[in-house]
């Protein structure tokens, strides 16, 4: 398995929306099942939305479930900058 993550912008301020993306590629040999992704989100963040109801705003638990030997999928998720930080 791997996880890639990217991020929409490079400069970020205070009250900007940020969408970033979550690649799972499942790079075998074997098919992989109850797949999950822990997505641990800073407290700098409000959430706004997920292109999946598999994943869990609360916990930040995204639940793949099945990934064949090969395959990969995407999340994408929306948040609001809060405060200043790194």
């Amino acid at each position: 398995m791997a996880i890639d993550i990217s991020v929409d912008k490079t400069e970020i301020n205070v009250g900007d929306e940020v969408t970033y993306t979550i690649t799972v590629s499942n790079n075998g040999p074997n098919d992989s099942s109850g797949v999950k992704v822990t997505d641990s989100q800073l407290a700098d963040f409000t959430f706004v939305s997920a292109s999946s109801d598999d994943y869990d705003s609360s916990s930040g638990v995204w639940s793949v479930g099945e990934l064949s030997n090969g395959s990969s999928v995407k999340l994408t998720v929306t948040v609001k900058i809060d405060n200043a930080g790194n």
